[in-house]
């Protein structure tokens, strides 16, 4: 397997959920709401009413708001390193893959609000209202899409830089 295709592999289902299915229906509704109105004026009647379904829909699969914005943020998040992963695939390099990675990320987190949230002051995030548990599952995404890279480099690595 090539490694740009174990990269992607490792972000494939990372949230949890089937691509398309009705979690991805309803944090598309969500974002739309989130967009609209802000996170303090979404509630869960307003996603219920975009995606088209009962409250009680929304809640069989999120038990509250909280839930709901951390699957927007964890679906964000996966979907951007899908996205990133064949351009770090393509580095020789561990150094200039690191490079290219982070500065691409800056640009994303500029380009994209969500984005930018993760990386913003720890008052931003803190801001945003999530579940317990998201800063777990966001290092376990970010450590699943690392992995492969780590794995294809680590031989050449020696303490100090890279052989």
């Amino acid at each position: 397997m090539h490694r740009g295709d174990d990269i992607i592999a490792a972000g494939s289902g990372a949230c949890g959920h089937p691509s398309g299915g009705p979690t991805d229906r309803l944090l598309d509704a969500a974002e739309d709401c989130l967009r609209d109105r802000g996170q303090s004026g979404t509630t869960m009647e307003d996603i219920a009413g975009r995606a088209g379904v009962s409250r009680a829909t929304v809640y069989r699969y999120f038990s509250n708001r909280e839930s709901v914005v951390s699957g927007f943020i964890l679906r964000a998040t996966e979907r951007y390193l899908r996205r990133i992963a064949p351009r770090i695939a393509e580095h020789a390099d561990l150094g200039p893959a690191s490079v290219d990675f982070v500065e691409e990320t800056v640009r994303a987190a500029h380009r994209e609000p969500i984005i930018g949230v993760l990386f913003g002051s720890a008052n931003d995030l803190a801001g945003v209202g999530l579940a317990e548990g998201t800063s777990v599952a966001l290092f376990d995404l970010v450590a699943e899409f690392l992995r492969p890279v780590f794995k294809e480099w680590w031989g050449s690595i020696r303490v100090g830089g890279v052989s």
